[in-house]
């Protein structure tokens, strides 16, 4: 059994990605194989160090993609950047950075914590979705301003697993490419919002255990749909459910402007980088 994982992210994230990639390989150690592909923006030969570094300590494969020339035409389509990089919508472009080997992909946002195996996600029926994600749970204006209903559902892309000959059959990377020249190139949230409009109607629902969002951990269930309501979400006793299954994949991933949700995930970070630099500490 085999399982081919990307990650995305420049030298700030580095860290906060050792800490998933090691979390990812200590609790699927069942795996036959695990191909790492990162598509990394000014790494410092330190962090690329550490990262080789992980991969050896679990003798897994860890590539590092070339990007700099897929960064130089994204310049010319006037993609935008996203806290002034463009790392975020690199893998928009899948098809040009990955050979035909990688089937089924598994993308992670570097904040986030993998918390349990993953098998499921390399089986799971996708019939001829082209990419399956986790609804968002804090879109509910922000949709509607997309020109989405509030019943249709909006989706979180810090995890989603990719069918890559749908992807490449149906020219999702070539249409998104096509909608930034011709009809908008900026959003809010660069990379999600033009993954959500493009793909409008071609993403599959993945359960919510697989992208948990922390605003369920600040709220009730009840508090968090008496304020967001139930349109375009999982049901309540979805929500619910998540407390009894086991997570598998946990986001940490900052929303909105709330000091103390803003705190909590600083806290957070903080002790998963030190856990990463302790980690590698022993290893020279």
């Amino acid at each position: 059994m085999k399982i081919d994982v990307l990650y995305q992210f420049n030298e700030r994230y580095a860290p906060y990605a050792g800490t998933s990639i090691t979390s990812l390989f200590e609790n699927n150690r069942h795996f036959q194989e695990i191909r790492i592909f990162i598509l990394g923006e000014g790494l410092s030969q330190e962090s690329i160090r550490r990262l080789k570094a992980t991969g050896e300590r679990y003798d897994r494969e860890i590539r590092f993609v070339e990007t700099a020339e897929l960064i130089e035409k994204m310049k010319m389509l006037n993609m935008p950047t996203y806290r002034g990089s463009y790392a975020a919508n690199i893998r928009l472009f899948l098809p040009e950075l990955l050979d035909s080997s990688v089937e089924r992909l598994l993308y992670l946002d570097a904040d986030t914590v993998v918390d349990g195996r993953l098998d499921e996600l390399t089986r799971i029926p996708m019939g001829d979705y082209p990419a399956a994600m986790v609804r968002d749970s804090l879109v509910r204006m922000h949709k509607l301003r997309l020109g989405f209903s509030k019943g249709e559902p909006y989706f979180n892309s810090g995890v989603i697993v990719f069918a890559m000959d749908r992807w490449r059959a149906e020219g999702c990377s070539e249409k998104i490419a096509e909608h930034v020249r011709k009809v908008r190139a900026h959003y809010p949230s660069p990379d999600q919002d033009l993954l959500n409009v493009v793909c409008r109607g071609r993403i599959m629902v993945l359960p919510p255990k697989y992208n948990f969002q922390p605003i369920h951990l600040a709220f009730s269930v009840k508090s968090y749909f008496r304020c967001f309501g139930k349109n375009g979400y999982y049901k309540p006793e979805e929500v619910m459910q998540i407390g009894s299954d086991r997570l598998f994949i946990i986001s940490f991933a900052l929303w909105g402007n709330s000091r103390g949700i803003g705190i909590i995930y600083i806290r957070i970070m903080i002790f998963l980088t030190n856990i990463w630099r302790n980690l590698n500490s022993v290893i020279m």
